[in-house]
C-alpha cells in the first residue's frame, strides 16, 4: 500500500473567518499560510525521507472552503460548538459567536468564500510534475467524466472521494457500468462533515429525501453494525424498538 501522507498546497489560513492571537511577521504567512512554493519543497523533504505518496489538498483547519467545495454548514457548526463549549474559554467564545444574533449576517459572515468547484486538481497536477511521485488529489470529484479527466490529463494517479460516496456508496460501480452521475447527487451541503462528529455516519441533507423518516432509516442502515448481527435494513418510517 505504502506510506501516503496528506498534505495542503496552498493554507488559507484566513478562511473560514479566521482570526488568531498574536498575529506574527511577515503578515502575508500569518494571514495566507504556507504557499505553493513552501508546501512543494516540503513534498521533495518527505519524498526524501521515503514517503511514497502524497494526497494533495488546500486550506487550513478542518472545516475550510478550500477543502470542502459546497456550502457552510452553519448550524452543524453552531451545534458543534454548542457541544464543546465547556472545554475551555477558546471553545466557550466560540460557541457565543455563533449564537450571537442576527443569525443570517453570521451565515454570510463565515459563508464568504464558500461554493462549489473542483478546487484542488491543477495544485495536485504540480506535485505531480515537479516531484515525479503518485499523487492523490481530491475536493468534489462526484461526476464520471471528472474523475476521467484528472486521470487521463495526469493531473493525478488517483481520486479521493468521502461525500459523494456518504450519498452514493454505489458510486463505483455506477462508474463501471458507464453512468454520468447518480440520481440522487451529494449537495455538498457539508452537513455530513460536522453532524458526523456527533452523531451517526451518513448523509444529512433533507433535500435529497422524500422525508425525514426516509433520510433517517437510511443513516441508521449506514450505521448498523452487520457483523454484530444487527438487521440494517430499516423501510422508510420504520422505528427501532424502545
Amino acid at each position: 500500500m505504502g506510506f501516503q501522507i496528506r498534505i495542503s498546497a496552498r493554507d488559507y489560513n484566513y478562511l473560514p473567518l479566521n482570526l488568531r492571537l498574536p498575529a506574527v511577521w511577515p503578515l502575508r504567512h500569518y494571514w495566507f499560510g504556507n504557499g505553493l512554493r513552501e508546501t512543494l519543497e516540503y513534498g521533495r523533504r518527505l519524498k526524501e525521507l521515503g514517503v511514497d505518496y502524497l494526497h494533495v489538498s488546500n486550506g487550513f483547519g478542518f472545516i475550510n472552503p478550500k477543502e470542502n467545495p459546497g456550502g457552510f454548514p452553519f448550524e452543524e457548526v453552531r451545534m458543534f460548538a454548542n457541544s464543546t463549549r465547556h472545554l475551555g474559554l477558546k471553545a466557550a467564545a466560540r460557541a457565543t459567536l455563533f449564537n450571537l444574533r442576527p443569525r443570517m449576517l453570521l451565515r454570510w459572515l463565515f459563508g464568504i468564500g464558500w461554493r462549489y468547484e473542483l478546487r484542488n486538481q491543477e495544485d495536485a497536477r504540480r506535485f505531480r510534475q515537479e516531484l515525479r511521485m503518485p499523487i492523490i488529489a481530491n475536493g468534489g470529484f462526484q461526476l464520471r467524466s471528472a474523475v476521467v479527466q484528472a486521470l487521463t490529463s495526469e493531473a493525478c494517479d488517483l481520486v479521493s472521494m468521502a461525500r459523494p460516496l456518504l450519498a452514493n456508496p454505489e458510486l463505483p460501480e455506477l462508474f463501471r457500468a458507464g453512468e454520468k452521475a447518480p440520481e440522487r447527487p451529494c449537495t455538498f451541503c457539508n452537513r455530513c462533515a460536522v453532524r458526523t462528529t456527533l452523531f451517526p455516519l451518513g448523509c444529512y441533507e433533507p433535500l435529497r429525501f422524500d422525508s425525514q423518516d426516509e433520510m433517517e432509516a437510511q443513516i441508521l442502515e449506514w450505521s448498523a453494525d452487520v457483523h454484530a448481527g444487527v438487521e440494517p435494513r430499516l423501510a422508510a418510517g420504520d422505528r427501532p424498538p424502545g
